[in-house]
């Protein structure tokens, strides 16, 4: 068939609709099997208040704020398997809280015991550490640990401010394990 006889408007008709097809299977795809699948698979594991898919980002992101919190390890746990299953494990899951600035300061003065505990091992004196700087300021304080990661809550017992951190501990003990290795092999 020469190329005179074909019809451009109709060619560029059917180019549009088929667009608009795949386009909005997308964002249907999206809409009900991605973030609706995903809000009602991890309801069943925590009481999340809100949930955010960044795809977009650098690594992807899901950013959750729990409604209330009973175990922050397992709620945690719970997520983080939830996601993987979902969407892979290229994503990462991001807790958003009400940190206040009382409670940020309380934090930087906790990591040096938790970076300390990562390192050395000593999770008891990690524990009695972050619950001493956290009585001094009137805050409840409350951790977990795993083969993954520190698990630290702190509540602010004068308003409704409230911190959750997830601090990764086999990264870093592998990285120091790397570092030893390297710099003795100099």
């Amino acid at each position: 068939m020469p190329i005179q006889q074909w019809r451009i408007p109709a060619i560029v008709a059917a180019m549009l609709i088929t667009l608009l097809f795949l386009l909005g299977g997308q964002y249907l795809y999206e809409k009900y099997y991605v973030k609706d699948g995903l809000d009602r698979q991890i309801a069943k594991v925590a009481a999340v208040e809100s949930l955010t898919v960044a795809k977009d980002e650098k690594p992807p992101s899901v950013y959750v704020r729990f409604s209330h919190v009973n175990d922050l390890q397992k709620d945690y746990q719970g997520l983080e398997s939830t996601v993987q299953k979902q969407l892979g494990t290229n994503y990462q899951v991001v807790l958003l809280d009400n940190r206040t600035p009382k409670l940020q300061s309380l934090y930087e003065q906790c990591s040096f015991a938790i970076q300390e505990a990562i390192t050395t091992g000593d999770y008891q004196a990690m524990q009695k550490s972050v619950s001493q700087l956290a009585a001094a300021d009137h805050v409840q304080s409350k951790m977990s640990v795993d083969s993954d990661n520190v698990y630290l809550e702190l509540r602010d017992q004068q308003n409704s401010g409230y911190l959750y951190e997830v601090i990764p501990r086999l990264s870093q003990l592998a990285n120091s394990g790397q570092a030893k290795l390297g710099g003795e092999g100099s």
